[in-house]
């Protein structure tokens, strides 16, 4: 950002040292100048940086249990492309406190004036401790220094990152108009104003921001998202069209203008432009749902069914922007870390994740919950080792959360430690036996142990008690399939596809066991989604030729 006074960034120092004991020091920060033309500017430039900066998580989690012990890659296959663009880390769902914005305090040079004054919350005082302190202190620096854009720009991250849209919405709009030259005030001051419900506001803002930056892509697509939100079919789609012009590697593009045709009735244009979109970003839900309502238009019932049932609950992205990237230096608030945390492991971008609950961790280190999901995010990541000193210290922390236990068991199985993992699993099931969490982790220490009839009776209370959890059928898939029982294997497949639709190996089992039935129709409808998803997947092309082989006798 260009100013004169300029403002932090964050310098993170990774660490994995044991909790409790300095597990991440409190991150310094430098300041550093950030101009938009440098990221927002044509061809390659563009394209490397927003492919430099990734992608940012979707959907809010809303099962506490499959957060702490939910293994969401190795469900749903753990290939599914996630690459090149994203949801602004202001986009999560929050809501708005009121503030205030200008106030005419006083006479200047004996005429009267308006001078502003940086919005504070309502009710700061009942705020978390860590986040009333960064808002005071960004407070005093704005009121203090009310010229300078970098300095209101701060407190302007703050307020975006802890989800006070009405006050960042201010901040970001006096940045601007005493730093006129950085659209990125602007661009963010209609994100917050679309966040706080204010959608005619937001569309003139970014008129505002695509006048001044025309090469800038991503202001383009959130203008034609917010065009098309409001039934200007006209103007979002010359939105989109300059989108892919400006980024034409990117499938956001093609998508929001696949969604225009579908509105036009123009369905081959819009499956043209969703499988567009698809070829470039496979796992791209909102693509597939394009692609869906563009069969079902065309009559293509059974084709339109896959693609809808892939790109169910789907979730629209945004590309990203330097001040995107750097929100989450800002999370304070407890409820607002542990949610973008779980968010970005939920979503894969796990290195992310852990910089969060490190970051959580030096100012909480003995919050059971940041430790639980600490220790999820470093066993997806394969480090053993460090995640079973976090669930130590998280036991000695917590001695009686059935949580903590259930997840010192899935690490113990991971470590081989399987007499240790069924006990730490027997106690989760002590503490919680009306949680499908504790049952899983019993099942999955007694499979690992080979005893697979124990195993498929927790297994299967598990299920019971949390219908949504796929891991419980995934599970009892496989043990069926090493009893040479195709039928209930079959069975436990489609459980699993039905609760994660996009779940490669879900379908792969099912075509799998259809073909040890020899149902080649459900087998080819099994395949076909596999394929769809993840063409070559060596999974999918083996059960692939055994269809085809399977074809020909």
């Amino acid at each position: 950002m260009a100013s004169k006074n300029k403002g932090p960034r964050r310098g993170r120092t990774r660490s994995r040292k044991k909790p409790g004991s300095g597990l991440a020091e409190r991150p310094k920060l430098v300041a550093r100048r950030r101009r938009w033309p440098l990221v927002l500017g044509g061809g390659g430039l563009c394209a490397a940086l927003l492919m430099a900066w990734g992608v940012f998580a979707g959907g809010l989690v809303t099962n506490a249990d499959s957060v702490a012990c939910g293994d969401a890659n190795s469900v749903a296959g753990g290939d599914k492309a996630m690459d090149v663009a994203a949801v602004s880390m202001g986009g999560a769902v929050g809501g708005q406190r009121g503030g205030v914005g200008v106030q005419r305090v006083g006479v200047l040079g004996g005429q009267d004036d308006d001078i502003w004054v940086a919005p504070s919350p309502d009710g700061l005082s009942a705020f978390d401790a860590q986040l009333r302190d960064l808002i005071g202190k960004h407070l005093s620096q704005a009121r203090s220094q009310p010229e300078s854009p970098g300095v209101v720009g701060e407190l302007a991250f703050v307020y975006e990152a802890n989800d006070l849209w009405g006050e960042a919405k201010q901040c970001y709009e006096r940045a601007a108009a005493l730093d006129p030259r950085d659209a990125l005030w602007l661009y963010h001051a209609a994100i917050c104003g679309r966040l706080a419900g204010d959608v005619d506001g937001a569309v003139r803002l970014l008129r505002v921001v695509a006048e001044r930056q025309p090469r800038a892509a991503t202001v383009h697509y959130r203008l034609g998202e917010l065009l098309f939100e409001r039934g200007a079919f006209d103007e979002a789609e010359a939105c989109f069209r300059r989108t892919i012009e400006l980024v034409p590697m990117l499938s956001e593009g093609y998508v929001g203008l696949g969604r225009v045709m579908l509105r036009r009735r123009d369905f081959a244009q819009a499956e043209a432009l969703a499988k567009k979109a698809l070829s470039i970003d496979p796992g791209y839900g909102l693509a597939r749902y394009t692609l869906g309502m563009a069969y079902r238009g065309l009559g293509r019932g059974k084709a339109a069914r896959r693609e809808l049932v892939l790109g169910v609950d789907t979730q629209k992205r945004y590309l990203t922007d330097p001040v995107s990237s750097r929100l989450p230096q800002y999370y304070a608030s407890r409820a607002v870390q542990l949610r973008r945390g779980q968010e970005l492991s939920a979503s894969g971008r796990l290195d992310q994740a852990v910089a969060v609950f490190e970051r959580a961790l030096s100012r909480h280190p003995d919050d059971v919950d940041f430790l639980n999901n600490y220790a999820v995010v470093l066993l997806k990541q394969g480090a053993l080792t460090s995640a079973m000193e976090v669930l130590d210290h998280a036991e000695r922390v917590a001695p009686d959360s059935y949580l903590v236990h259930a997840n010192r068991s899935k690490c113990l199985v991971s470590l081989g430690h399987y007499l240790a993992a069924v006990a730490a699993a027997e106690r989760s099931v002590a503490l919680r036996s009306t949680s499908g969490v504790t049952h899983l982790s019993l099942g999955q220490a007694l499979a690992a142990m080979g005893r697979f009839d124990e195993a498929a009776v927790a297994l299967k209370e598990a299920s019971r008690l949390d219908s949504r959890n796929p891991v419980a059928h995934v599970l009892l898939a496989k043990i069926s399939n090493r009893l040479g029982d195709p039928m209930a294997a079959k069975f436990h497949w489609m459980e699993a596809s039905k609760r994660v639709p996009t779940d490669v190996t879900a379908h792969v089992g099912v075509g799998g066991a259809c073909l040890e039935l020899g149902e080649i129709d459900g087998a080819e409808e099994a395949i076909a989604f596999a394929i769809a998803l993840a063409p070559d997947r060596a999974d999918v092309r083996k059960v692939s030729m055994r269809l085809a082989a399977a074809r020909g006798r």
